[in-house]
């Protein structure tokens, strides 16, 4: 997105209920899942404007459990709602980073703010912010964002503990949540990470403004998911989705994000292998069996 985009007509709205009907979605799951590729087919409709990843939700969340419990931000969320406005292309809608809010709710507001804003500049009835840790934040953006629909993508455990640990152990500098070194550790944090997103998600099955979608189905019939995914936004499918992703893609990586280079390529699923080529047969039993207990065609399946 240019930097040269002016904030013209982007005059400060209700969030409580949009006037001009804007649809706001909240793409999560567990990192290494292929949200990425989901919001690239997504994002190449013509009413749906998406971003990369802000990170917002997780870096306004302070640690402190005092601090939390009353409402109140982190003070890092200043400076990262400022860089977040530079990287899509709106560095003047500074005005918009709230000088004196110290509350979550107040800093919540200003961002879904600027989110409508932008969409509605560019002519755009749907935004769709994918970060996948925001899966943590589920609760706190429902309570501050109505009416807002959750896009949860689930996938195989073995694939995305080897796609993990592949990443940590090449980029551990971007992943210090996951320690690399220690294979044995590293191993037991990838594995934990993923039962952890899969149960976050289980919470929400059933529930109408959620939507479960599998990897595998994704690959497996993109033309079905991707209709699927259009009648649970409210737009019309639109065949560009399948054929111009990747084109959109290029838009949503970062320059350092380039474990992410494979989304331009054609949709398939390649983790099998790495599965067997990063683990020996006891590390690949040991990840099996502690996968095996989550069953991922029946969430799929419930949704």
């Amino acid at each position: 997105m240019s930097s040269t985009k002016k904030s013209r007509g982007l005059e400060p709205h209700s969030i409580e209920r949009d006037e001009a009907g804007m649809r706001r979605l909240f793409l999560v799951g567990c990192p290494r899942s292929g949200t990425t590729l989901l919001q690239s087919l997504l994002a190449t409709h013509s009413q749906v404007i998406s971003f990369p990843e802000s990170h917002f939700y997780n870096t306004m969340t302070t640690s402190r459990f005092g601090l939390r419990q009353l409402g109140l931000a982190s003070p890092r969320i200043r400076a990262k709602f400022s860089g977040f406005l530079k990287l899509i292309g709106y560095p003047d809608m500074q005005c918009y980073v709230p000088y004196f809010a110290i509350s979550r709710r107040q800093y919540s507001r200003a961002f879904i703010t600027v989110l409508d804003a932008v969409a509605r500049q560019q002519n755009k009835q749907v935004w769709l912010e994918k970060t996948p840790r925001h899966l943590h934040y589920i609760d706190d953006i429902s309570a501050f964002v109505p009416e807002c629909k959750f896009i949860h993508l689930v996938r195989r455990g073995e694939d995305v503990v080897a796609s993990l640990y592949d990443v940590v152990n090449r980029h551990p500098d971007r992943w210090p949540s996951i320690p690399a070194g220690d294979m044995a550790s590293c191993i037991d944090r990838c594995v934990d990470r993923w039962i952890q997103s899969v149960r976050l998600s289980q919470r929400y099955v059933g529930k109408p403004n959620h939507a479960m979608v599998g990897y595998e189905h994704l690959v497996e019939a993109p033309d079905e998911v991707v209709k699927g995914l259009c009648e649970f936004i409210g737009i019309p499918f639109e065949a560009q989705m399948l054929e111009q992703y990747s084109d959109r893609a290029a838009t949503l990586v970062l320059p350092f994000e380039t474990w992410k280079a494979s989304v331009t390529q054609a949709i398939e699923s390649g983790d099998e292998r790495k599965f067997d080529r990063l683990f020996d047969e006891a590390q690949r039993h040991y990840i099996s069996n502690r996968v095996a207990h989550i069953d991922l065609a029946a969430l799929v399946a419930r949704a």
